[in-house]
C-alpha cells in the first residue's frame, strides 16, 4: 500500500498535535447499540501476519485477528483504512508507530474497534495508534498510545490512554462515551457527550462538552446536562440525575444526540 499525499497530511496533523468488552450485538456482529457500525460486510477474515492483514484492509469489511502482529517500518504512519473496516481483535496485539489511519477526509471511512486485545503505537510523541478523518467506533481492547480523530469517536467499551476528539465537516460533529476507561480526554472541536464510563483527566480547547453520567477524576460540574448534579467520594465523582433531569441525551447512531 502506497502512501499518499494524504496520508502525509496526517502524519503532520499528528506531530502538531501529540499525545501524551464490546456493546450489546446482533446475529451479525455488526449492529451494536448505536445501529450499525461499520457498514462493514461478510463473514470476519481471519488474518495472523502483517502480509493477511494489509490484504484484508485492502478490502475492507469484518477482519479477526488470529495472532499478534508488528507493523513494519515502511508503514511508519500506520496501514491506510479506505473502506469501511470492523477489527475483532480476539485478544491479539498490533503494535506499531502508529497502527492505523482512517483516510476519510472527503468520504466518510468508519472503523470499529473490539475484543479483548490491544492497538500499541510505540512512539506515542510521533503520532497516535489511530488517527486521521472519519468515524471511529470503540466497542472493546486496549489502545495504547492514543487516538486522534477528525470526526466522530463513539466509545461504549474498553481503555484508551490518550483521547482526541476534533470536529471535521461541523461545528455539530458529535462524539459520545457511554462506557469504558480513558485516561486522558482532548476536546478541540465538535460537541462531546459522555453518559457512562470513566474519564480521569479532561482537556478542553474549543467545542461543547455534554456531561450526563459516568465517574470522573476531576470535578465535572461545568460541563453537567441540566438536573444533573456530581458528588465526590475519595477523589471519585459520580453524575447522577437530581431534578428530573429535563433533559437526557441518546445517541442516534449516525454520530449525532437528541436531548429529550
Amino acid at each position: 500500500m502506497k502512501k499518499t499525499l494524504q496520508t502525509l497530511l496526517f502524519a503532520l496533523i499528528a506531530i502538531m498535535m501529540p499525545i501524551g468488552a464490546s456493546a450489546q450485538e446482533t446475529e451479525s456482529g455488526n449492529d451494536t447499540e448505536y445501529g450499525t457500525t461499520s457498514d462493514a460486510e461478510g463473514a470476519a477474515v481471519e488474518v495472523s501476519t502483517e502480509t493477511e492483514l494489509i490484504a484484508a484492509l485492502e478490502n475492507g469489511g469484518n477482519i479477526m485477528l488470529t495472532g499478534d502482529i508488528t507493523v513494519s517500518d515502511e508503514y511508519w504512519d500506520g496501514y491506510e483504512i479506505s473502506k469501511n473496516t470492523a477489527i475483532d481483535l480476539n485478544g491479539h496485539t498490533i503494535t506499531g508507530v502508529g497502527v492505523f489511519c482512517m483516510s476519510g477526509y472527503e468520504e466518510n471511512i468508519v472503523l470499529t474497534i473490539s475484543g479483548n486485545g490491544t492497538v500499541k503505537n510505540t512512539n506515542p510523541n510521533f503520532t497516535s495508534a489511530i488517527h486521521g478523518f472519519g468515524t471511529l467506533y470503540l466497542l472493546g481492547g486496549t489502545i495504547e498510545g492514543g487516538t486522534n480523530t477528525f470526526g466522530t469517536t463513539i466509545m461504549s467499551d474498553g481503555w484508551v490512554d490518550e483521547m482526541h476528539t476534533d470536529k471535521h465537516n461541523s461545528d455539530e460533529d458529535t462524539s459520545s462515551i457511554t462506557g469504558g476507561y480513558v485516561r486522558h480526554l482532548n476536546c478541540w472541536g465538535g460537541i462531546l457527550t459522555i453518559s457512562g464510563g470513566h474519564v480521569e483527566a479532561l482537556g478542553i480547547k474549543y467545542g461543547r462538552i455534554i456531561i450526563s453520567g459516568g465517574t470522573f477524576g476531576f470535578d465535572p460540574t461545568a460541563y453537567l446536562a441540566e438536573g444533573y448534579t456530581a458528588t465526590e467520594a475519595d477523589g471519585k465523582w459520580v453524575v447522577t440525575c437530581a431534578n428530573g433531569c429535563e433533559y437526557t441525551y441518546s445517541d442516534n447512531g449516525d454520530g449525532t444526540h437528541t436531548a429529550t
